[in-house]
């Protein structure tokens, strides 16, 4: 097996529900005072603050996955931000960000420097909390699409003290993914079913 197997099946996971569908949300009102205020703490602690889908100025499109149980629901958020094409989703437990530089994309650089093109564009849009310039991820010799990489691929993401610890990451579809876990101090890991509430669901479903 694998190290990064648990990594993949995250990935290829959130990529089967994203098939399923989003529907756009014109009044991010109409979430939930719970479900936004949870997203709002997370993204809070997970991007700098002018970088993430809440931060001032921005023009973020918003968008959820309600699909009938046990599939995951969703948040998407989408926009731009440093000259850098961000997709945000967002489970109960886990958050996915997608980057896209509008220009001098990582793997369309020199293979040598392509692992700190990664960190630097981590770094441009991540949170000091997430400490990423002093990590040490498990780059492969080669980066190229579909690699996987992690800051700590051995620590288990049910059991580490709080989220920084590890971090996840890929290529995929041309994209640079960050998988960070929604993990407080002292707590345990959420589970990513059952986040919306039956009224928002039905309001909202993407179909089984």
């Amino acid at each position: 097996m694998d190290q990064h197997d648990d990594v993949k099946v995250w990935l290829d996971a959130i990529d089967s529900e994203d098939a399923r569908g989003f529907v756009p949300i014109k009044d991010f009102d109409q979430v939930p005072d719970s479900i936004r205020a949870e997203s709002l703490r997370w993204n809070g602690e997970f991007f700098g603050p002018d970088t993430g889908p809440y931060s001032a100025g921005l023009k973020v499109l918003h968008s959820v996955h309600a699909p009938p149980p046990p599939c995951f629901d969703m948040l998407r958020h989408v926009y731009r931000v440093r000259e850098i094409d961000v997709a945000v989703e967002e489970a109960l437990a886990i958050t996915l960000i997608r980057l896209r530089p509008v220009k001098d994309t990582p793997l369309g650089l020199p293979e040598d420097q392509r692992a700190d093109a990664i960190v630097t564009l981590a770094s441009s849009i991540l949170s000091e909390t997430a400490q990423v310039s002093s990590k040490k991820f498990d780059f492969p010799r080669r980066i190229k699409e579909g690699v996987l990489f992690s800051s700590g691929v051995r620590v288990d993401p049910n059991r580490m003290f709080y989220w920084p610890d590890r971090i996840d990451g890929g290529i995929r579809h041309g994209a640079v993914v960050f998988l960070l876990y929604k993990k407080s101090l002292g707590t345990g890991l959420p589970s990513c079913i059952g986040w919306f509430d039956d009224a928002f669901r039905a309001a909202h479903s993407t179909g089984s």
